[in-house]
């Protein structure tokens, strides 16, 4: 079942559900260019932020560890994200994103470029400390991914 702009199971057509999200990323941009983005945020990140939230955070939580409002009421508790950013392809994670993982998590409603933009936001949750050996061991998994096809 896909999620609705809150993260909690709803319907919705694709077209629809992209188009109020195409419209409210626009608008979040919008927003942090005229408002400035902190020095650390650019409007990327700040969009990738704005997807997480509307389609991840209710069950990853606002630091995606696992730890979302509605994590404990899950049968299948969420996994925490960090931990999988260096263990999976961007073509891995875009294929579990979108098609989803029966039964814990539904598909989520998001394209390839937003998959993209979620990525790269939750890297900026990374601790620093970790950023640099996990990059590492996702430069390996995508090298590895491509020696595989």
């Amino acid at each position: 079942m896909p999620f609705d702009t809150l993260g909690g199971p709803g319907v919705r057509s694709s077209r629809e559900g992209r188009r109020g999200r195409s419209a409210r990323v626009a608008f979040a941009v919008t927003a942090g260019l005229s408002l400035g983005c902190g020095p650390s945020e650019d409007p990327a990140l700040a969009s990738g932020r704005t997807l997480y939230e509307e389609n991840c955070r209710m069950c990853h939580g606002d630091r995606a560890l696992g730890d979302g409002p509605m994590a404990a009421s899950l049968p299948i508790p969420p996994v925490n994200l960090l931990e999988h950013l260096a263990h999976h392809t961007i073509a891995e994670l875009t294929r579990l994103i979108t098609t989803g993982i029966p039964p814990a998590m539904p598909p989520a409603p998001v394209d390839e470029g937003e998959i993209r933009l979620i990525v790269d936001y939750l890297w900026t949750l990374v601790p620093a400390d970790q950023v640099e050996a996990l990059r590492e061991m996702q430069r390996q998994m995508e090298m590895m991914g491509m020696r595989g096809m």
